[in-house]
């Protein structure tokens, strides 16, 4: 049969309204001559590629670092090991999600993405998080769910624009309530997680709407005085 890639690429500059493209384990390499092209004047898309060979689709797209225009980007279930260099180079990205890969760090180089506004890294194998992440000033959603972190980042607290924080499913042993105050952040999820204990300070957090710490092996009667604060921020989840 007629190989697919040369029907899209053939056929993509007639697609002039395009703004997404996913291509999910298709098993075959396309030729990416015409689509970069697209891609210079339309955010792009991309999930899934090749997942006997996930890095291809960067190695393909290797042009795009010096066109940066590129605002958001999926890549999801296909076995990253790491956040390609590619993407870290992308300055006008606003929206990452790189889930369900094998990703172990966050490296360095994240500190280029200060356009960023969404980072999705949940379902990954992330140990720690470098403080690099601070400089991602304009940063209003971070999920870094279902990882193996073991302690709150101390870089959260310059995040100023931060409203979102998700760190549930991790290995979080203590709440740093010094790394929660950020005047923006208002829902934190560390639900499942093995903290024991609330500090006192958390009553503090009064931007915060809501703490989520559900599933955590928290004394019974701790929890129990915490619940039932009435109206008062931040609500807690047990």
């Amino acid at each position: 049969s007629t190989s697919w890639s040369r029907r899209l690429t053939d056929n993509i500059d007639k697609m002039i309204n395009l703004k997404s493209l996913t291509i999910t384990a298709c098993g075959e390499s396309p030729c990416w001559d015409t689509l970069q092209n697209l891609i210079i004047t339309r955010p792009f898309n991309h999930s899934g590629m090749q997942r006997n060979t996930p890095h291809f689709a960067w190695r393909g797209l290797s042009v795009l670092p010096q066109l940066g225009i590129i605002q958001s980007i999926c890549h999801m279930a296909d076995f990253l090991m790491d956040i390609p260099l590619e993407v870290l180079q992308l300055a006008s990205l606003q929206h990452l999600n790189l889930s369900r890969n094998l990703i172990r760090t966050i490296p360095p180089d994240i500190r280029n993405l200060v356009q960023l506004r969404s980072l999705q890294l949940d379902q990954n194998e992330i140990e720690q998080i470098s403080n690099d992440i601070q400089f991602l000033v304009r940063l209003e959603t971070l999920d870094l769910g279902s990882n193996k972190i073991r302690c709150i980042p101390s870089g959260i607290s310059c995040l100023t624009n931060l409203k979102r924080l998700i760190l549930r499913q991790n290995r979080i042993t203590e709440i740093v309530v010094s790394h929660l105050k950020s005047q923006s952040l208002e829902f934190v999820d560390l639900d499942s997680n093995m903290i024991r204990e609330i500090p006192t300070q958390v009553v503090e957090l009064t931007q915060l709407r809501e703490l989520s710490i559900r599933g955590n092996p928290i004394h019974k009667k701790l929890s129990e005085e915490l619940s039932n604060r009435e109206n008062v921020s931040p609500k807690i989840n047990f």
